[in-house]
Order: C-alpha cells, then sequence, then structure tokens
C-alpha cells in the first residue's frame, strides 16, 4: 500500500532491500486460470536506519596534558539495529590523523603531537550509517623544573670545618613539587647527596671554591638546577705558617748571600 506493486515470484521468494519506511500492508495475490483472484496480507513496519550514538569518556573535552605524558583514550558506540558497536571505535585527531582503535573502543597514547587536537571517535553500523563524537584536547610542551637555592648565598664562604647549610626547592609545571628530589654536587668534590626537604648540612667540604649545583629531574627525564659559588678558604693558621716559613727562607738566602760577598773580599 505504499510501494505498490513491489514484484512476482516467478524466479523465486522476493528479497527487498529498498521498502520505504512506514507500515506496509504487504499482499501477495494470485489469479487463477478462470480469473478468480486469492490473496493474504501482513502489516510491517519499516523504521529509518538511525546512527549509532559514540560518547567518549576520556579525555575531558578542554583538557590538556605535557607531551610525553599518556592519554586514554576511551570512548563507548551503541547502534539502534546493531547494539553494542564499542569494538569497531577507531581515533581520529586532526593533527596526527588516524590514532587506530584499541580493545573496548580505548587507546592509551604517549605520543600526541604538541597542539591543539581535535579528538574524534567513529564507528559505521552494518547498513553503511556513520556515527562519531569528538572533543578538544590540548598537548603542551613539558616545560623543565625550576630549582632556587636559598642557601648559602652565591658568593659567600665559610671556614673549613664550620657546618655550611645547602637549601633549595624545587617545583615542576607539571608534576608539581619536587623538592623532595634534589640532589646536590660540588665541582670540587662530586656528588655531596640528597636530604630532607631538599636539604644537606656539610662540615666537609674541600678546601677551595666551590660550584655547588642543586638538581632534579621530572617525571618525563627533564631537568632543572641551579648553582651558587662558595669558597672554603685556608685555614688562617696555616697561612700565617706559610707566610712565616717564607719570611725564614727570605732571611736565609739573604745571610747566605752576604757571607759569599764576605768571602770574596777577603
Amino acid at each position: 500500500n505504499l510501494d505498490f506493486a513491489l514484484g512476482d515470484q516467478s524466479t523465486g521468494p522476493l528479497n527487498l532491500t529498498n521498502l520505504s519506511v512506514g507500515t506496509h500492508q504487504l499482499t501477495a495475490s494470485v489469479t487463477d486460470s478462470l480469473g478468480l483472484p486469492g490473496n493474504a496480507f501482513v502489516t510491517f513496519t519499516i523504521v529509518a536506519n538511525a546512527p549509532p550514538t559514540v560518547l567518549i569518556t576520556s579525555p575531558p573535552n578542554g583538557g590538556s596534558a605535557a607531551a610525553g605524558t599518556s592519554v586514554n583514550l576511551v570512548a563507548t558506540a551503541n547502534d539502534p539495529e546493531d547494539g553494542n558497536l564499542t569494538a569497531a571505535v577507531v581515533w581520529t585527531s586532526d593533527l596526527d590523523g588516524v590514532l587506530g582503535a584499541g580493545p573496548g573502543g580505548s587507546l592509551t597514547l604517549t605520543n600526541l603531537s604538541v597542539g591543539a587536537h581535535q579528538l574524534t571517535a567513529s564507528v559505521i553500523d552494518s547498513l553503511g550509517l556513520p556515527g562519531n563524537a569528538f572533543v578538544t584536547f590540548t598537548i603542551v610542551a613539558n616545560a623543565p623544573p625550576t630549582v632556587l637555592i636559598t642557601s648559602p648565598p652565591n658568593g659567600g664562604s665559610a671556614t673549613a670545618g664550620t657546618p655550611v647549610d645547602l637549601v633549595a626547592t624545587a617545583n615542576d609545571a607539571e608534576d608539581g613539587n619536587l623538592t623532595a628530589f634534589v640532589i646536590w654536587t660540588s665541582d670540587l668534590d662530586g656528588v655531596l647527596g640528597a636530604g630532607p626537604g631538599g636539604s644537606l648540612t656539610l662540615t666537609n667540604l674541600s678546601i677551595g671554591a666551590h660550584q655547588l649545583t642543586a638538581s632534579v629531574t621530572d617525571s618525563l627525564g627533564l631537568a632543572g638546577n641551579a648553582s651558587v659559588t662558595f669558597t672554603i678558604p685556608e685555614p688562617a693558621a696555616a697561612a700565617s705558617s706559610v707566610a712565616a716559613l717564607a719570611v725564614v727562607f727570605a732571611l736565609a738566602a739573604v745571610r747566605k748571600a752576604r757571607t759569599r760577598t764576605d768571602a770574596l773580599r777577603t
């Protein structure tokens, strides 16, 4: 009653894919050799093929992550006719192209390019009708940690054997407070160690001018550091002894020279 004549069964049963959307009264009719007709009918409804519905649960729309960190892409897909199509979801990025398809509609990636992405989860039902959803997500360049030395003062000095406080703080845009992971080194004494709260107190720094460096590395391997110069001078007593010895040697040299001169005169 909607599509009128559909055909005959002269070559077998009819298989149709083009019945109009709507409720049909499908009638099968036949006429015998004397022109007497017979028929039967059924009602049958063709519903419009609805596209699959895709829902992205991760990452959040408008979110961001540092380059190199794991980003979880998770989506579900359902179709009124085909049911659950989550396993067929394919992910794409307008920056990186096709990202792939993962088990259960999910992928975990660490190599998304730096920039603002439109991440799209797509699926196609058995009749070729697509469905998709997208979110915007930004990958920012990983910034190095910032290290600040608060002690000792740059250019300062201390007497050999006295305590020297090494204190630093470290913060990272992505990882937060990294102070507990600060390591101290000296260009004279090598690795000095790591202390609670980024601090050390040392009494055994070698005599000389040190470049003291506080360093830290973030979770992606990017390092940050800061340095100060600090001097442990020669002890005053040792310096006086050296000066006294120099005077003794100088006087001895003068006396020796005079002795030679007197010998020549005689």
